[in-house]
């Protein structure tokens, strides 16, 4: 299994990036009258609706700050349960750095912010930074949704994604729990774990699962795998019934002197069509069956030893199957 990353899509954070990141998030704000002072860093809280609660890096951003100082001001506004004390609008990462830098003072806007302007401002900074996986920003979308009677559309203008972007985390929420759990652990496999979830069968996921965990195969590998299951499912469950044709026409003498209807030719047309169609499928049932072996093989669930014999034993079978048709009955009678 691939290393885990510090964090979801890690990379370092230039001073430029914070501060373009920070002038995104204001400009999803009404207009405020603001007061810029240095603030007791005793006096500042968290957000009391920061949905961010892991915060990596802290160390290399507290001896940034050491080295270079704050290169923009955090956002506060006035406690409304204390006086003289004051809550984060945003900001909380670099609030935190501050501290372990050992800062007593810290550059600050003061502004005044309703609760629902602190929850979305946490929300948005939270998503550009990439700060929450999948799942967190669905999670965190559905209680908006929930409890504070957002409709999807404003969800989205308030936090400056479009709509399908949110449609899509939300999804992700309606997906099994094993699902869910790939997405916890690889963030970054969104489009395998889409695909994986479209297979009903919990035994059908696992060893796909598995495989995306551990770097086996690729997103096209997998939903290659999905569409063959998909389309051999249904056949599982459906007896294909014995299409017996008509007996065919050897030699041209015959083909003139028993001419065929328009109807018998049109009947023998459809039931070749029939059987072709039906041998396509079984194809892709035997191509999904030796997929899975292979995916059992590579999990650990089956050795190489039990995945050759049972191929062994599939391959006697059509070599007998074969072998027991004689040579003018083949062409003549098609099973499935």
């Amino acid at each position: 299994m691939p290393p885990k990353r510090k964090r979801f899509f890690a990379q370092e954070e230039r001073p430029e990036d914070v501060e373009a990141r920070i002038r995104d998030v204001a400009s999803l704000l009404p207009a405020k009258r603001l007061v810029i002072q240095e603030v007791g860093e005793e006096r500042v809280r968290p957000n009391p609706f920061q949905a961010r609660h892991v915060f990596t890096g802290l160390d290399e951003l507290a001896e940034s700050i050491r080295t270079h100082g704050f290169t923009t001001r955090l956002r506060v506004r006035p406690d409304p349960a204390q006086s003289g004390y004051f809550q984060l609008v945003y900001g909380e990462r670099r609030l935190r750095a501050a501290r372990i830098a050992g800062l007593s003072e810290i550059p600050c806007e003061i502004a005044e912010h309703t609760d629902d302007e602190l929850i979305e401002i946490g929300l948005a900074e939270n998503i550009q930074r990439q700060d929450l996986t999948p799942l967190e920003e669905a999670q965190a979308f559905q209680l908006f949704i929930d409890q504070r009677n957002y409709s999807v559309r404003r969800l989205a203008e308030r936090i400056g994604k479009d709509k399908s972007y949110v449609e899509d985390r939300l999804a992700l929420l309606r997906t099994p729990e094993d699902v869910q759990q790939l997405i916890v652990e690889r963030p970054d496999a969104l489009r395998i774990a889409r695909e994986i979830a479209k297979l009903p069968s919990l035994e059908d996921r696992r060893p796909l699962i598995a495989a995306a965990l551990s770097g086996e195969l690729t997103t096209a590998d997998i939903r290659s795998i999905v569409r063959d299951t998909a389309v051999a499912a249904p056949l599982a469950t459906v007896p294909t019934p014995i299409i017996t044709l008509p007996a065919p026409v050897t030699s041209t003498s015959e083909r003139t002197s028993v001419p065929q209807s328009p109807v018998e030719v049109a009947v023998t047309t459809t039931v070749t069509r029939m059987v072709q169609r039906s041998l396509e499928r079984d194809v892709q049932m035997i191509r999904n069956i030796l997929s899975r072996w292979q995916l059992r093989l590579l999990s650990g669930d089956a050795t190489q030893e039990q995945v050759c014999i049972a191929l062994e034993q599939v391959l006697l079978d059509a070599k007998e199957l074969t072998n027991a048709l004689e040579p003018s009955e083949q062409g003549a009678n098609i099973i499935r």
